[in-house]
């Protein structure tokens, strides 16, 4: 699991933990007091001793959630809760290294929950987004926020992987799979991806590049 979540599937996890802290009070309320980022995981389509099938189908995101680190009990362990504090400042200050990004608002702790399996990894995620003082999102901007994330989601569930677009103006993710080349998974741009325009009630946006460009917009 620890591959899947910090290499293979790396790039859209600061996506989806953005939209989640947005969603959920905003920035200055969820970096107010100490909060944990859960990620509550099933297996995927690729049995994790299958070295033929893709490793990016080995596990599923099922639910997502961020919760107070009293409320977590035994998942969150004073020692555990020293390793992540001191995990998040690393990362913190690798963010604060010249050129500074102006939408980086920090860094949150997170535990990955192998459901039903006893086994859970500790991670981090930086988190962007608007650093005035939290304001009410308007219906619009919930859709935005919560399509991106569940298209993110059921992208990576499905065994495609996001990276960073190769066109510096190109507001969407591009899209590929992992094709086997002799002994090593190699990633391939699937050029023809079609995104899906924004499906949630409250977003109006039927033009899925315009959906990111307005994403962009609300995670600074």
């Amino acid at each position: 699991m620890k591959t899947w979540v910090e290499s293979t599937h790396a790039y859209p996890f600061p996506y989806i933990v953005s939209s989640l802290v947005l969603l959920n009070g905003g920035i200055k309320t969820n970096f107010a007091s100490p909060r944990v980022l859960l990620f509550y995981m099933g297996f995927g389509q690729t049995a994790l001793d299958n070295d033929n099938e893709s490793p990016a189908r080995r596990f599923q995101i099922l639910d997502i959630a961020i919760e107070d680190k009293s409320a977590l009990g035994a998942l969150m362990s004073t020692e555990s809760w020293e390793a992540a504090e001191d995990r998040c400042r690393r990362v913190t200050n690798l963010f604060h290294v010249e050129p500074q990004d102006p939408a980086f608002c920090g860094v949150l702790p997170a535990i990955f929950i192998l459901v039903n399996t006893g086994i859970v990894l500790h991670h981090c995620f930086p988190v962007f987004g608007p650093q005035q003082s939290d304001v009410a999102l308007d219906e619009r901007s919930r859709g935005v926020l919560t399509n991106v994330q569940r298209i993110c989601i059921k992208i990576m569930n499905f065994g495609f992987i996001l990276r960073a677009p190769d066109d510096q103006y190109q507001p969407e993710p591009d899209v590929g799979t992992l094709f086997k080349r002799g002994t090593k998974w190699e990633w391939l741009q699937l050029k023809k991806w079609r995104w899906p325009p924004c499906d949630e009630p409250e977003c109006d946006i039927e033009n899925p590049h315009m959906m990111w460009v307005q994403f962009h917009a609300l995670t600074g």
